[in-house]
């Protein structure tokens, strides 16, 4: 294969990356992982190539093989593993060991599935969130903001007022434009606060799952 043929080839599973890890276009991916927008346009549609410095971070981005990116080797494959940033308790306010939700951590864990891109985990700790959530219940989100605020209205959510707190609540609209109310069944509606960033909830792994994949995990020779 010449590097013309290579680098398009690169390119086209460089797309399916992207589009295996929930991002409609360019653009979306772009801005949510924070790449230069004309940089990843030109890598994706194969103008330009690019090295595996760079397929490295696409590759953890995206979830996908760094292998099967760079090279088409092996499968598309991805992640298994999340770090932990914080414990969900009483009114579905997050503790955290950091504000910032990028060095926060702390711990890592297996999930029993591969994730279509880089996502943190929330673990429930408690009784509090009974009976929608058990103790040691993980739930699973995006890192990085994938859609405009206004698009998770009605959705449950991790989000990070501008005040720096961490909550999983509904997001409704609030009474102005850039203002939500945040809903919980365990608290009281939390009215017209303004949203820094929101984590998408991927999927909820239930402890009894978590538990019997741990087991099993630490079973294999």
């Amino acid at each position: 294969m010449d590097k013309r043929s290579e680098r398009a080839a690169r390119a086209e599973r460089l797309r399916l990356a992207r589009e295996k890890a929930g991002y409609p276009g360019p653009n979306y991916a772009a801005n949510a992982e924070r790449f230069p927008l004309e940089t990843y346009k030109a890598h994706e549609s194969g103008r330009n190539g690019f090295d595996v410095d760079v397929g490295r971070v696409y590759a953890k981005r995206f979830g996908v093989s760094l292998s099967w990116l760079m090279l088409g080797e092996g499968d598309m494959g991805g992640a298994r593993r999340v770090t932990i940033i914080g414990y969900i308790g009483a009114g579905a306010a997050i503790s955290v060991n950091a504000a910032d939700t990028e060095d926060a951590g702390l711990e890592d864990i297996e999930v029993p599935f591969s994730l279509p891109g880089e996502m943190i985990g929330f673990r429930i700790k408690g009784d509090s969130m009974l009976p929608r959530y058990d103790d040691g219940d993980v739930i699973v989100a995006w890192r990085h903001q994938r859609l405009p605020t206004d698009d998770y209205i009605g959705e449950e959510a991790v989000v990070r007022t501008d005040e720096g707190n961490l909550f999983l609540k509904r997001v409704m609209r609030g009474a102005s434009p850039g203002r939500y109310n945040l809903e919980s069944w365990n608290a009281r509606t939390m009215e017209d606060v303004a949203i820094e960033w929101i984590g998408e909830v991927y999927i909820l792994v239930r402890a009894p799952i978590m538990k019997r994949h741990e087991i099993v995990r630490q079973k294999r020779p």
